[in-house]
């Protein structure tokens, strides 16, 4: 019996391995420009997309999520 349950615990440990949600490496970040148009781009954290932002973009607002989390803007 104490067998059986040890046997058990190892297999749902294994499979839970399968079914466990992994961590992203990157995450999007989205620019709304003052025409109106969206944008998305990759990356690892909220201060290298600040700093992509300033750099690839004159004008236009950050954000974490599409209609809201506003990290920057000029």
């Amino acid at each position: 019996m104490k067998k059986v349950r040890l046997f058990s615990l190892a297999a749902i440990v294994a499979l839970s391995s399968f079914i466990a949600p992994q961590t992203a490496s990157a995450y999007k970040y989205h620019v709304t420009l003052p025409d109106g148009s969206h944008e998305v781009f990759d990356a690892k954290n909220s201060a290298e997309a600040v700093h992509y932002f300033r750099e690839h973009y004159s004008e236009g607002v950050l954000m974490k999520r599409p209609n809201g989390g506003i990290l920057d803007f000029q």
